[in-house]
């Protein structure tokens, strides 16, 4: 497992995100709870504009407690919110809270989008 998430990275680093992306999704479907490969998958995802693959990596990572999987659904969320896509980025917000209910950034993003001018 280690060894996909070691050709994941040189991939990545060689600007070949579609094929870091297959390693790393072998990598979580051999071994769910690996964050790290998750939080990577997110942040390829992300850096690839490819909104729903990151939000489900950032979701998984969370799950199992990682504190960077909220981070990155934060960062989403202040991506979407630049589009001004307040739906998309609400709906990530609550999914987070449904994660991790008691985060205090959550429950504070979720306020700052809710109170928004409309």
């Amino acid at each position: 497992i280690q060894v996909l998430y070691k050709l994941a990275d040189a991939l990545s680093e060689a600007d070949k995100p579609y094929l870091a992306v297959g390693y790393l999704q072998k990598a979580v479907k051999l071994k769910p709870d690996f964050v790290d490969a998750w939080i990577f998958l997110g942040n390829i995802s992300s850096d690839q504009q490819w909104f729903d693959r990151a939000s489900d990596a950032y979701i998984e990572a969370a799950k199992q407690g990682s504190e960077e999987g909220i981070q990155g659904l934060r960062n989403l969320v202040y991506d979407l919110e630049k589009k001004k896509n307040w739906e998309a980025a609400e709906a990530l917000i609550v999914q987070g809270l449904s994660i991790s209910p008691k985060h205090p950034d959550l429950k504070t993003d979720l306020e700052t989008i809710r109170s928004r001018d409309k």
